[in-house]
Order: structure tokens, then C-alpha cells, then sequence
């Protein structure tokens, strides 16, 4: 299961948690982890294994990327809050109703 997904220059995606393997390259622009200072740009390859959590957020030139999602749990992310709880989940549906736009 695969995705493309684009952010604006200096745009968030929600902070979320990992409930499987998801394998991300960088097609163009720059972008990184709120969590941490490694920013990753064209050609780059992210690998965020099961459990890993974080808040993914566009540089200057915004970013497009394609990201794998690797697992046999039907949810692949858990959105969080400030505070670690669940407030929602992306899982298959979510990719069809993604397509489908």
C-alpha cells in the first residue's frame, strides 16, 4: 500500500504513531521531524518502523514524497495529541477515500 502526499512550505502533517513499517521517499523539497534536527530532501529515504511517533513538517519549498506501508494491522497510524492519546487513525479506508479524490 503506497501513497503520495504533498505538504506546503512550512506545513505539519498530524503527529502520529507508527502501527507498522512505512518506507518514504523524497521526490521533491525538503521536510523533517518536528522531533528532531535531520532534514531530508530530494532522493532521500525515511524508514520509520512500528512504534516509531513523530510530527513530519515541510521546509522552504514545501515536499512531495511517496511513502510504503509495510504490516497486516488494517491501522498503519495512530494520530496523537499533545498529550500521546489516539484521537484518530489512517487505515485502509482512509487510503480509499484518498483515492478517490
Amino acid at each position: 500500500r503506497g501513497v503520495g502526499s504533498t505538504l506546503l512550505p512550512h506545513k505539519r502533517f498530524t503527529r502520529h504513531a507508527h502501527r507498522c513499517v512505512v518506507a518514504t521517499v523524497t521526490l521533491q523539497g525538503e521536510w523533517g521531524y518536528l522531533e528532531g534536527e535531520e532534514k531530508l530532501f530530494e532522493g532521500c529515504y525515511a524508514y520509520d518502523p512500528p512504534g516509531t511517533a513523530h510530527t513530519p513538517y515541510a521546509g522552504d519549498q514545501g515536499m512531495v514524497v511517496f511513502a510504503s506501508f509495510h504490516g497486516t494491522d488494517p491501522v498503519f497510524l495512530d494520530y496523537l495529541d499533545e498529550e500521546g492519546n489516539v484521537t484518530g487513525q489512517m487505515d485502509l479506508d482512509w487510503f480509499k477515500s484518498y483515492a478517490d479524490r
